[in-house]
């Protein structure tokens, strides 16, 4: 399981909480090396800003591009010129939202490529992949709770003729009606 899929599975309370420590360390980052070394932070921004956007959502994703940015501002307001704070902060405005809009899209065609990697397009269920991914869970279940796990295999008898004699758009027939009362 990947990091991406871990934190996919914790509650949203728990995800806000990570977002909220990043956008902290972050913020806090760029305090000290403004404020000492005047060193450009805000990129880093993106961090939380993504976390939100993936893994909580597009409103989320932009709440968080707000605060970014009154936090961002307020830092650099006591060093430089109000009207560059108000430039940087437009600046700094467009990177967010445009990273906040792209993150959300891309988390919603990765969630539907996802879903079509494991339906079957000519039967509409679950294929090999969704299989193997199904029987990996309900193993860990059967083994947390220490209880059997039972498997049942169905095959279609003599699916080779019917696909020999009648041809491959029939035996397609076939198996989305197989499929459907199964």
């Amino acid at each position: 399981m990947s990091i991406t899929e871990y934190l996919g599975t914790l509650p949203n309370r728990v995800l806000i909480m990570v977002g909220l420590v990043l956008l902290g360390l972050v913020s806090a980052g760029d305090y000290l090396t403004h404020t000492n070394y005047v060193l450009e932070f805000s990129p880093f921004y993106l961090v939380p800003i993504s976390f939100f956007s993936w893994f909580i959502g597009k409103y989320a994703g932009l709440a968080i591009t707000a605060a970014s940015l009154a936090t961002a501002y307020f830092i650099r307001l006591s060093q430089i010129p109000h009207t560059s704070a108000y430039w940087n902060l437009l600046i700094l405005f467009v990177l967010y939202l445009s990273s906040t809009l792209m993150i959300d899209q891309l988390k919603r065609l990765y969630d539907n490529e996802r879903t079509l990697s494991r339906i079957d397009p000519l039967t509409r269920v679950a294929n090999r992949r969704a299989l193997f991914e199904a029987a990996v869970q309900a193993k860990s279940v059967s083994d947390r709770q220490n209880v059997p796990l039972s498997l049942a295999y169905t095959d279609i008898d003599e699916f080779k003729q019917i696909n020999d004699r009648f041809g491959h758009n029939t035996g397609d027939k076939v198996l989305a009606v197989a499929a459907v009362a199964i």
